[in-house]
């Protein structure tokens, strides 16, 4: 994906974490919509794996 793309996929996983909050406010932390985890830790896991992608391609360089 390169350098650029890795960055740009954890800036919109940063960007859309305040949306996951909403939905586990609305959802009960996912419990109505049988969600086996939190939509929060849902897009706190997706950030950490996109800066895991970010560090690699660092390393590349």
């Amino acid at each position: 994906m390169g350098l650029f793309g890795s960055l740009l996929k954890t800036v919109i996983d940063v960007v859309e974490t305040p949306v996951a909050i909403v939905k586990d406010v609305a959802t009960l932390g996912g419990a109505l919509t049988e969600q086996d985890k939190p939509y929060t830790q849902q897009k706190v896991e997706e950030i950490s794996e996109d800066w895991d992608d970010t560090k690699k391609e660092i390393k590349k360089l």
